[in-house]
């Protein structure tokens, strides 16, 4: 098991990688008809081979609290109250715990039984194992809002058009598809950044506003924004409620401008300083 102070050690982590590695490639190979039930046995391959995963060593009690609080600040802001919300990927639950008694129905699906939230949950809350790509189990316009966090880059490539639509589908007129997802010019953000200059393990694929932007257009969401405001200055200014948006597009040449830096410290300075997290609010 990890140091829970100093984290995994240099053979944990090469081993992580290794196996990871084998299990993405395995994804990325997958005949589509097939690739959701190999995306399953890869992840739960994964957390029962890896003991010291993250996903398997939330830290207690209020310590998750205070994470929760400070990680997810924007998704409590912009998913407003007492709303139908559907959850993509929530894992253990972190997000669904404290997030749920602010609404009037709340879903959380995973693809993984080994992650999935188990426990006490909010009376409104429904979990299931469930795919995330076509989300068959539900029928059109039976959300307000949808929220995915750090999982638009597990998706094999060819499977993110698919599910932006079955996003749009599931969603009400007016609804929000609010998600979050590491952006590739800081990256990569998986296992594979204590190795590779380029994701190669589950992050099949991190992006950034420029290849994200067409693909929520040719799903059809409209208003296609983010968030001026990020996770920092909600922590320092818990008054402001009302989130201030800006076009996708008015990213795109800061964007240009960080990409030109290299690799390391300057761009991430520089991606902090232009807003560049991928903090998205399309619109149905």
């Amino acid at each position: 098991m990890p140091n829970p102070i100093t984290g995994p050690t240099p053979d944990q982590i090469r081993i992580h990688y290794e196996l990871e590695r084998k299990l993405s490639d395995r994804i990325r190979n997958a005949p589509a008809s097939e690739r959701s039930r190999v995306t399953l046995e890869a992840y739960d391959e994964l957390f029962r081979k890896i003991p010291w995963h993250p996903a398997n060593n939330e830290p207690p009690g209020e310590r998750t609290a205070e994470r929760v609080e400070a990680v997810f600040a924007p998704f409590f802001r912009l998913s407003g109250r007492n709303r139908d919300v559907l959850e993509i990927g929530c894992g253990t639950g972190r997000l669904l715990r404290h997030l749920a008694p602010r609404h009037r129905s709340y879903v959380g699906i995973d693809i993984s039984e080994e992650t999935l939230g188990a426990g006490e949950m909010p009376p409104n809350t429904e979990t299931r194992v469930a795919d995330a790509v076509d989300l068959a189990g539900f029928d059109d316009c039976s959300f307000d809002v949808v929220i995915s966090s750090q999982l638009m880059e597990h998706f094999h490539p060819d499977d993110v058009p698919p599910h932006l639509a079955a996003v749009r589908r599931v969603l009400r007129p007016g609804g929000r598809f609010i998600f979050e997802t590491p952006s590739r010019l800081t990256g990569p953000h998986d296992i594979s950044r204590h190795f590779d200059r380029e994701s190669t393990c589950f992050h099949l694929k991190e992006y950034d506003f420029r290849s994200l932007r067409p693909l929520l257009k040719a799903a059809g969401f409209r208003k296609v924004r983010s968030p001026l405001f990020r996770h920092r200055m909600y922590e320092r200014l818990p008054w402001l409620e009302k989130p201030t948006f800006l076009p996708m597009a008015a990213y795109l040449v800061p964007e240009t401008m960080a990409a030109a830096l290299p690799r390391g410290r300057a761009r991430r300075r520089a991606s902090r300083l232009f807003g560049l997290g991928l903090l998205i609010v399309a619109r149905r």
